[in-house]
């Protein structure tokens, strides 16, 4: 059990979900780290399908940016 798990922090399920978000996010012209990857990870859960607008609106959001 201990081999699927990466840094001590998350499966590696999660890290490949990380990775095609950011792959994504990227292709959308969104650029995000890990840390804002998995929280909108969380978020896309809860919600179900996010179009890109609702995804910068969440990330700004997240960020703290007013606009």
């Amino acid at each position: 059990m201990a081999t699927d798990i990466v840094h001590s922090f998350y499966h590696k399920k999660m890290e490949e979900e990380i990775k095609r978000l950011l792959l994504d996010c990227q292709k959308m012209g969104i650029f995000i780290n890990k840390k804002e990857a998995t929280a909108l990870i969380a978020e896309r859960s809860k919600r179900g399908f996010m179009t890109k607008t609702q995804i910068l609106e969440y990330i700004t959001q997240l960020k703290g940016v007013s606009r």
